[in-house]
């Protein structure tokens, strides 16, 4: 019985075996389209996760500057006969323009009570993450809260009472930024804000806030003088007539004997 013999040219030989590398090696649009969206959801997933270490560095920033305030406000209060300032130690002014009425209350740095007591008043009053209020501002440049007035942060200080007169110093109020309140102008509206961890639009009008899904962080000092990271969502959702009870953390006023 004969063999049939069968001969492929070399060269059709060399055509087959590189068409087929060629379909191994390569891609079709579909399996690029899927490596692209694969990318694009891993890469959704890790920016956030990679995000947090620097916001948490923000926020420990914050909290070392109230600290430093906190130092600073005993040494005013150790050489004024411990009693607490009886104005606003923080605001190196203030000139702001709501609609058409414009309320200027001027003081110059060297009339801000803290100037004496702290090495570079600005940079201890600035928080870095602070995208401001709700209103157009007129003093300086910028629409954050330290180019109005002066500070990221605002006061709740117990004007001119001796410091005895806080009976939970632990637990008062001392100092806060705008997310832990939000901020109600008469006749205008109730906004929140969102500084630390605030991804995308920073203001949430009060009609927006049952949607919104984020926390409202902000560092506060205490009377006592610790400082602590604190998380006024629950209070804030609650609804304004209850925003100043106090909880088992914190207090914004003395209770009523």
């Amino acid at each position: 019985m004969n063999k049939q013999n069968t001969w492929t040219p070399k060269r059709s030989r060399r055509s087959w075996s590189c068409r087929r590398c060629a379909a191994v090696a390569g891609f079709t649009l579909i399996e690029l389209l899927m490596v692209i969206a694969v990318i694009a959801i891993l890469a959704a997933l890790l920016l956030p996760t990679l995000a947090r270490p620097r916001e948490q560095a923000r926020l420990l920033v914050c909290l070392n500057n109230v600290r430093q305030i906190g130092f600073a406000l005993k040494m005013y209060m150790g050489e004024n006969g411990n009693r607490f300032p009886n104005r606003n130690p923080f605001i190196e002014s203030f000139l702001v323009t709501v609609g058409n009425a414009t309320s200027p209350f001027a003081t110059t740095p060297q009339q801000r009570l803290l100037d004496p007591y702290l090495k570079d008043t600005d940079a201890v009053l600035r928080c870095p993450v602070d995208h401001g209020v709700p209103f157009r501002a007129t003093t300086k440049e910028g629409t954050n809260c330290f180019a109005t007035f002066g500070t990221s942060y605002w006061d709740n200080t117990p004007y001119d009472h001796p410091e005895p007169w806080v009976r939970e110093p632990a637990r008062y109020i001392w100092l806060y930024e705008p997310p832990a309140s939000g901020l109600t102008l008469l006749g205008i509206g109730t906004w929140y804000f969102h500084w630390h961890y605030a991804h995308r639009a920073s203001t949430v009008p009060s009609a927006d806030l049952s949607r919104d899904p984020r926390r409202f962080i902000s560092p506060i000092l205490f009377v006592d003088g610790h400082a602590a990271k604190q998380d006024f969502t629950r209070v804030i959702k609650s609804g304004i007539a209850h925003q100043s009870d106090p909880t088992p953390d914190w207090m914004w006023h003395q209770p009523q004997d």
